[in-house]
């Protein structure tokens, strides 16, 4: 793994001459986060939800292709969403304060059960 620790080091110092702001690894070896690590490279978990559209010209559609006991559970929670009167507002750039982004991350650690599956290694 000696590549490895060549290449962490050389991109640690390869950013600190251009003055880049961060460094990622992206689908990294157990053995290459605990290289970063032992370099002083930070960890950022990351989870993504990928969704396709096959055709679906309606969400009626989308629900049409589950089975049963799917759809009914979709339905159960749609419901109960749109009881609780919900808004949804889009922010973007300074509209976002640090306590939105303090309960964004909270619904997200809710979202994924603070489960991560993977590790990627970001250096800041």
């Amino acid at each position: 793994m000696q590549a490895a620790r060549t290449l962490a080091t050389a991109s640690s110092h390869g950013a600190d001459v251009v003055q880049l702001s961060s460094i990622h690894i992206t689908f990294n070896t157990e053995e290459e986060w605990r290289i970063a690590k032992s370099l002083g490279w930070l960890s950022q978990i990351d989870l993504q939800y990928h969704w396709d559209n096959h055709g679906y010209d309606s969400f009626d559609d989308f629900l049409a292709q589950l089975k049963a006991s799917k759809r009914k559970s979709i339905r159960h929670e749609r419901k109960g969403v749109a009881k609780q009167g919900l808004t949804v507002r889009r922010l973007r750039g300074n509209e976002i304060t640090p306590d939105i982004w303090d309960k964004f991350y909270g619904f997200y650690m809710d979202t994924t059960g603070a489960k991560p599956t993977f590790s990627g290694v970001a250096m800041s």
